[in-house]
């Protein structure tokens, strides 16, 4: 089992920048990490990663093993803050969240499933991510058609 690290991610500016992601809490079986950066904690970018374990059955039975899944889950979440200018006093007030981009990944996997189809999965996923059509619908929000 993992321990809690510091995850680093590179984002896509013109000159990539890494982003530093702290472990902030571990409970309800949830980590979550945030990036500290930003001036203000409502802009912190966050990132949480939960697993899933199938429970065995409740009644005493064996339960089917080609029906037991782990699921986990993985949130990345990017806050983008405005400043509203000053107030009558003459001062800035604290930011706040214009908007949030957010991906989300559940990966559903059955127990039964071999590491290596495992690493096909999560290789194959990640390749998918990079291809024309999916990043179109992603960046440039483009819709299929036809």
């Amino acid at each position: 089992m993992p321990s809690m690290a510091d995850i680093v991610l590179t984002d896509a500016e013109a000159t990539p920048v890494n982003h530093t992601f702290k472990p902030t809490s571990n409970s309800d079986g949830v980590t979550r990490f945030h990036d500290r950066s930003p001036s203000a904690a409502i802009l912190y970018p966050g990132l949480s990663a939960s697993v899933t374990i199938p429970q065995p059955a409740t009644d005493g039975t064996q339960a089917d093993p080609s029906k037991r899944r782990r699921k986990v889950r993985i949130k990345l979440e990017l806050p983008t803050g405005m400043t509203l200018g000053t107030n009558d006093a003459g001062l800035t007030p604290p930011p706040t969240v214009s908007h949030v981009h957010r991906y989300e990944l559940t990966a559903d996997l059955p127990e039964i499933g071999s590491l290596q189809e495992r690493k096909n999965i999560r290789a194959m996923f990640v390749d998918a991510l990079g291809e024309a059509l999916i990043k179109a619908l992603l960046e440039d929000n483009e819709v299929f058609y036809g």
